[in-house]
């Protein structure tokens, strides 16, 4: 047997294709709504979890600080999110999702989990709850210094 990489049996190589399949998919349902999948997730962070700083996000979402400083900047000028200033850093801001912004993750929300049944509706919720179990997992252990 060959120690090559077989991209139909590699785990990596299975999720780096599953991971672009779901963003083209993701980012075509999006295109209605004028939003990208990193700004859905900013908006899905700032809903659970309202005051959270960019450099938050970022960390919440395993991008550069960079990409989320971008992605942010996006929705405030979209009056999305708003900045508000850290009562303790001066240099922090804390993130907040407008009224406005409520409304279009909700609307966003929805096309993603069309997008998520289409995808996965045909694992039983046992299966779902697995993958879902496995993926934070390794998400944790990539995560671990």
């Amino acid at each position: 047997m060959s120690k090559g990489l077989d991209p139909q049996n590699n785990i990596c190589c299975l999720i780096f294709q599953l991971e672009h399949s779901l963003i083209r998919e993701i980012m075509s349902s999006l295109a209605d709504v004028g939003i990208t999948p990193l700004q859905l997730q900013a908006l899905a962070e700032l809903a659970i979890e309202p005051g959270l700083s960019t450099a938050d996000l970022a960390r919440h979402t395993h991008v550069t600080p960079q990409n989320m400083s971008l992605a942010v900047s996006k929705l405030v000028r979209k009056g999305l999110v708003v900045r508000r200033p850290h009562p303790e850093n001066a240099r922090i801001h804390r993130l907040d999702v407008t009224k406005r912004g409520r409304a279009l993750f909700d609307r966003a929300a929805a096309l993603t989990r069309r997008v998520e049944k289409r995808v996965f509706g045909g694992l039983s919720a046992s299966q779902q709850k697995s993958l879902r179990n496995s993926l934070q997992h390794s998400i944790a252990m990539v995560d671990e210094p």
